[in-house]
């Protein structure tokens, strides 16, 4: 559903404003926004085209001179590459944890969360939850 509607976009943008080479480095930079904020996080997606557009401008007044200029068009690459070494899941995406250490696997209990939302919502404790394995105390 949602590539019909970009297709559709994308064809009526293309035949009202043109189809130009520039506008394929604008479809590039949604790369680094995703990875920066996550890959499950539409929020994360928001934040990160922020870090990345004010990150590009302010690495161009400062440190462009310095570099002889063009930091634009590869300073949010740079930026989710050294993004990715220190926190692969994004700002705000999921944390998988695989507990055999296999790659390409996500199982859906891998996931790692803080707490369970009822007990979030109760006021409970992490340490006095109930497990589902525990056995009652039968007389």
């Amino acid at each position: 559903m949602a590539g019909g509607v970009a297709l559709v976009v994308g064809i009526i943008w293309g035949s009202k404003l043109g189809v130009q080479y520039s506008l394929s480095l604008v479809a590039l930079k949604a790369l680094p926004v995703v990875i920066l904020g996550g890959l499950t996080s539409v929020p994360g997606a928001i934040i990160g085209g922020l870090i990345i557009g004010v990150g590009e401008k302010l690495s161009e007044v400062y440190l462009g001179p310095m570099v002889g200029g063009g930091i634009e068009i590869w300073f949010a690459y740079v930026l989710a590459l050294c993004f990715l070494l220190v926190r692969p899941q994004g700002l705000f995406g999921d944390k998988i944890i695989d507990p055999l250490g296999r790659p390409g696997r996500r199982p859906d209990h891998a996931v790692q969360r803080e707490r369970p939302v009822q007990d979030q919502l109760l006021g409970r404790p992490a340490d006095l939850r109930r497990s589902p394995r525990t056995a009652s105390p039968s007389g």
